[in-house]
């Protein structure tokens, strides 16, 4: 007699527990994208992102619980955005740099145009969100030292580190460019080949060291004016001895330009950057 595989538990709407949280986490995701987009200045046609022009790319059973989650999320910001200007001084403090504006927001913190007051140069400032846990927090910083030490013209340059009581940053070269996408749309085929061939080199100085990016796409590779190439914001990259051991069932990473490797939560390799 053969015994039937057994079945996972049911929630109340029909979908298994697994089911559920995978559902969730495509919704958080998706909220957390549309928010990413926004702080980073997207467009369409010249104006700004909107949610039903975002919502056109998420699966359409989706889109409702999307759209409700979005909306409520805007909602508290302008709460927050509403305190902030009554008086609450949100901008870091940070020895020996000035904090001019924001550049953009993440999931990770905050990046500002700054000043090195010491050196008289402007720079980028990532300042890590407020309530990272302390040990992701100091992953991410050790991290940054480590591709501080990667030295290539590709790879944005990290200048310093600076911990200052719950306050954490990484100083990076401002770099004047614009996403490898919008960049690279007029060029011809062979700029655009020369482009990403300097990206793999990139990556392969990385590799070799033993880093891993895990958030690979346009947005964190920026063209300069010259043609030049930066292979910016490493900071959900991971060593591949930590690789081996890390065990989390919390995704990082954007799920569009993910490896499948990366989306079902098993061990990476460099080749989940390409």
């Amino acid at each position: 007699m053969m015994r039937g595989r057994s079945q996972q538990p049911m929630t109340t709407d029909g979908l298994s527990r697994k089911d559920r949280d995978d559902r969730d986490q495509s919704i958080e995701d998706a909220v957390a994208r549309y928010l990413d987009q926004c702080a980073g200045g997207e467009t369409i046609a010249g104006k700004a992102l909107s949610i039903e022009s975002f919502l056109a790319e998420s699966p359409e059973e989706l889109r409702d619980a999307i759209r409700s989650r979005i909306s409520s999320s805007l909602e508290t910001l302008g709460i927050l955005d509403g305190v902030s200007g009554a008086g609450v001084d949100l901008v870091p403090e940070i020895p020996g740099f000035g904090i001019d504006h924001v550049i953009g927001k993440g999931a990770l913190g905050t990046v500002y145009h700054g000043h090195d007051e010491t050196l008289d140069r402007p720079v980028a400032i990532k300042v890590l969100r407020m309530g990272t846990a302390d040990s992701r927090r100091s992953r991410i910083i050790e991290e940054g030292r480590r591709v501080a030490a990667l030295s290539d013209p590709a790879i944005v340059t990290i200048h310093s580190v600076v911990e200052k009581g719950d306050l954490s940053a990484i100083v990076m070269e401002l770099v004047e460019g614009h996403p490898i996408d919008r960049a690279s749309s007029p060029l011809q085929v062979s700029q655009k080949a020369d482009l990403l061939a300097e990206v793999a080199r990139a990556l392969g100085v990385a590799h070799r060291q033993g880093i891993i990016h895990r958030d690979l796409k346009p947005q964190n590779i920026l063209v300069t004016p010259e043609l030049g190439v930066r292979v910016l914001d490493f900071g959900l990259a991971v060593s591949s001895e930590d690789e081996e051991e890390r065990k989390s069932d919390r995704f990082e990473g954007t799920p569009l330009y993910a490896s499948p490797e990366q989306v079902a939560g098993e061990t990476l390799t460099p080749a989940s950057d390409i």
